[in-house]
């Protein structure tokens, strides 16, 4: 949806949340509701599916990682426990010890960041 302010994309989940909620309820098969609601049987697949991937938690992709023995790490890396790049170029450095916890709520924020520049 490039070039869709954020407002319009917000209404326009808000709307086909509301239809999908209104599917579940009315009993119907999709393609009686999509007739029935004038709406396309393939649109309403697509933005089902885009809807539960976005409500489910996603992991950040994993990639091949590369190690480094600690006699070929420059001085300045020596305390440097983690530095992730992601394909987009964000560079994440953990120094010293962070919870399990906040390390995923970062790694989810940066993939849904690098989810939405693609939209």
């Amino acid at each position: 949806m490039a070039g869709v302010s954020r407002e319009m994309r917000a209404e326009r989940i808000r709307y086909w949340q509301g239809l999908i909620e209104e599917h579940s309820r009315s009993g119907l098969t999709v393609l009686e509701f999509c007739k029935e609601r004038k709406v396309a049987a393939t649109s309403f697949y697509q933005w089902r599916t885009k809807l539960q991937q976005a409500a489910e938690p996603t992991l950040p992709t994993l990639l091949p990682v590369k190690l480094v023995a600690s006699s070929e790490q420059p001085r300045s890396a020596a305390r440097c426990c983690i530095q992730l790049l992601t394909p987009s170029g964000i560079s994440l450095t953990v120094s010293g010890s962070v919870a399990e916890a906040e390390l995923v709520k970062v790694l989810r924020a940066i993939d849904m960041f690098e989810a939405n520049r693609s939209c």
